[in-house]
């Protein structure tokens, strides 16, 4: 395993990674494609971080927009097709109340409020928690999404079609018991 650890400077119009500072960035990270942190092989240039300690943050969504309760659903869906998503944040005066997931609501509802096809905001997974367990967070309570948040900011939202991707379907408690 090998970090970079390069120095030196970058004349103007270059922009070769060897010339730059990067203080303990891996390669994987300073090429764009990793995270800060995790160790890289050289050779085959493959993360060692195993599925397990993979952040929510490796797969998160940026911030979905805010959308406010009163508003209709054909609206709603005006706004995620501007901007690239299915997934809404709803609020009321500013505190976020929901989510709203444009792909589980049919043509026939964009006449009603965003308030009557709105899930509930009773997660949210913080930015530090790993895949595997936003996974089985969000499976437990039925959720097709959630926001991510750093303290008091939401930073992202994630999907559990992402999470599973990443380390596999959720199994419920009983049947993995069932079939260990």
């Amino acid at each position: 395993m090998e970090k970079l650890w390069t120095h030196g400077t970058v004349r103007h119009g270059q922009e070769s990674k060897k010339n730059v500072k990067t203080l303990g960035v891996t390669e994987a990270a300073a090429s764009g494609g990793g995270r800060v942190g995790a160790e890289v092989d050289r050779h085959g240039g493959q993360s060692r971080v195993s599925l397990s300690e993979r952040r929510v943050t490796d797969v998160m969504a940026p911030p979905p927009p805010k959308v406010p309760t009163h508003l209709q659903v054909r609206a709603a869906r005006k706004i995620g097709q501007l901007r690239s998503t299915d997934v809404l944040v709803v609020e009321v005066e500013g505190q976020l109340v929901g989510l709203l997931d444009l792909s589980a609501i049919g043509p026939e509802g964009d006449a009603d409020p965003v308030s009557a096809h709105m899930t509930s905001l009773d997660l949210s997974v913080p930015s530090t928690v790993t895949a595997r367990d936003a996974r089985d967070r969000m499976a437990e309570r039925g959720l097709t999404c959630a926001p991510v948040v750093a303290g008091m900011f939401v930073v992202g939202s994630v999907s559990l079609f992402r999470l599973e991707r990443l380390v596999g379907p959720w199994a419920p408690p009983a049947m993995a018991r069932a079939a260990a």
